[in-house]
């Protein structure tokens, strides 16, 4: 049962691991857009990048959360 958790656990660690990741890469090639006009949107596109990857991560986590209690409860 243990060892079913912590790799789970690990998987989850990894995945956010590879979102932030993601996510610090895609705030660096939308914030390098030219500047002038374009400057309002690219900083929106920004935000929309950030508040995905943010609602991502939390659904991954909430359903790591929610395998963990099933995985102990079966177990």
């Amino acid at each position: 049962m243990i060892p079913v958790i912590i790799t789970i656990t690990i998987a989850a660690k990894r995945q956010q691991q590879q979102q932030n990741n993601s996510k610090n890469l895609k705030i660096v090639v939308v914030g390098g857009g030219g500047g002038g006009g374009e400057g309002t949107t690219t900083t929106t596109a920004a935000v929309v990048v950030v508040v995905v990857v943010v609602v991502v991560v939390v659904v991954v986590v909430v359903v790591v959360v929610v395998v963990v209690v099933v995985v102990v409860v079966v177990v």
